[in-house]
């Protein structure tokens, strides 16, 4: 009889690829020059074996140079096994929106049994952008991978983050443009997709009227707002630019809204577009008083009444943002305007839309008693 013994290099190779099966890891991470390298560490579990432990290169973290509030590079949040998720930094996660708790949970959740979170970004108020990675997925490897602006973004990249092995056609980020006292010579009208709203703010009284004018264009993922800032002593008079601003940014899609993240150079915003129809004035509508049931407040109405039907963009921005009020109004050149008197503190925003001409100028808000 015939026996068929293995070789002993047959052997050897045979128990390594037991020991490689048999193999715990976890995520270790440490700062070095300027960085977080975060790596997965694996040790044998053969006890007639004594390895040296595996690390393998996940991610690199570029930390700021200068102190920031945001806690890039740290480690926020852990899971394990799909079943808890536990909060490392509470002061930071209790910052964050509800949504976004919400949806980085169960991007970590769906992401692999066991994740740890890293903060990346902190691009406004009550949101962040993380990098996630764990060391066994679904599949069986080591991985990391993004979650920006709310979403899991499988094989992107991020300025702040390597990750290495992967090529990926990155562009560059976008250089924000310093907020400035400006003289309101920048172009409304930008290349793509071109939205304007108008906010004009004047008195039944004597004093002074003020408008904003924002101009929002979109190229493919770039988005650039153009901010006019301008004061009259009467709405008839000449006006005087305050100042003028310029921020740009990138621009994705989220549900039905459209997601901008804008730079001024002293912070990013963020500006969420959702579009509504609307039954706006016409641009020769003049505002007529009405009675009011409510006290202190004087109330008015379109004469003639909205009839012009219009698909708006009705956009909310990052709470405590300069450059805006909510609701901002926004619509195809030649865009519409929002029109109200310092003594009217009350109705529907929406009720005093009125159609811009088309040639940009402020027709007459006439007011009859």
């Amino acid at each position: 009889m015939l026996v068929a013994c293995a070789s002993p290099a047959r052997h050897a190779a045979t128990q390594r690829e037991t020991c490689d099966d048999a193999e715990q890891q976890r995520i270790v991470h440490r700062t070095e020059q300027g960085q977080v390298v975060i790596e997965v560490e694996g040790t044998s579990l053969c006890q007639d074996s004594h390895p040296a432990p595996r690390v393998t290169q996940l991610a690199q973290i570029q930390l700021p140079a200068s102190p920031s509030s945001c806690p890039i590079g740290k480690l926020a949040m852990r899971s394990w096994d799909r079943r808890e998720v536990k909060e490392i930094l509470p002061a930071f996660t209790a910052t964050l929106s509800r949504e976004s708790s919400a949806e980085l949970h169960d991007a970590m959740m769906r992401f692999a049994p066991i994740v740890e979170a890293f903060v990346i970004d902190c691009p406004s108020s009550g949101n962040a952008d993380w990098l996630l990675v764990t060391p066994r997925s679904d599949a069986g490897e080591a991985r990391a991978e993004l979650f920006i602006r709310n979403e899991l973004a499988v094989g992107q990249q991020h300025p702040a983050v390597r990750l290495p092995g992967r090529v990926v056609a990155t562009p560059p980020p976008t250089q924000p443009t310093q907020r400035k006292q400006g003289d309101c010579t920048e172009a409304i009208e930008q290349k793509g997709e071109g939205f304007v709203g108008r906010r004009i703010s004047t008195s039944t009284m004597a004093g002074p009227s003020r408008q904003k004018t924002y101009a929002l264009a979109r190229a493919g993922d770039k988005a650039t707002l153009v901010i006019h800032e301008k004061s009259a002593k009467k709405l008839d008079a000449t006006w005087r630019c305050e100042q003028s601003t310029m921020l740009q940014g990138t621009v994705s899609k989220r549900g039905g809204a459209l997601l901008l993240h804008l730079s001024d150079g002293s912070g990013t915003f963020e500006l969420t577009c959702t579009q509504r129809h609307r039954t706006v004035a016409p641009a020769t509508a003049i505002r007529v008083s009405v009675p009011s049931t409510n006290e202190g407040c004087q109330a008015h109405r379109w004469k003639p009444a909205p009839n012009v039907a219009r698909s708006v963009l009705e956009c909310t921005t990052t709470p405590g943002a300069w450059w805006s009020e909510d609701p901002l109004f926004l619509a195809n050149v030649p865009g519409v305007e929002h029109v109200t008197f310092d003594e009217d503190d009350c109705g529907d925003p929406a009720a005093a839309l009125r159609a811009m001409p088309s040639d940009g100028r402020i027709a007459p808000v006439q007011v009859l008693h």
